[in-house]
């Protein structure tokens, strides 16, 4: 497990976290509609699911020990946030 992280570490690691996911776990849902002449048309938004893109790729880049994540309910929504030695100014 990396303690201290060098420059050159940290700008591999967020080279490693640009690439994106694979195909496989991208997941496609409809956002903003609207009719025109009779056609329906949606926004196509890609996403990734936490448990099959994110969560591997921290664990895969960083290691299990190296990143914290934590979320939190408020009121018309859950709050989220993650720690990193990338974010932490390590």
């Amino acid at each position: 497990m990396v303690t201290e992280w060098t420059d050159e570490q940290i700008a591999a690691a967020l080279e490693a976290l640009r690439q994106p996911f694979p195909l496989e776990v991208v997941q496609l849902k409809v956002g903003a509609t609207y009719e025109q002449d009779g056609t329906s048309y949606g926004l196509a938004l890609a996403y990734a699911d936490w448990w099959t893109g994110y969560l591997p790729a921290l664990q895969r880049v960083l290691g299990p020990r190296a990143w914290h994540s934590a979320s939190a309910p408020r009121p018309s929504a859950w709050a989220c946030t993650s720690t990193t030695p990338l974010s932490s100014g390590a």
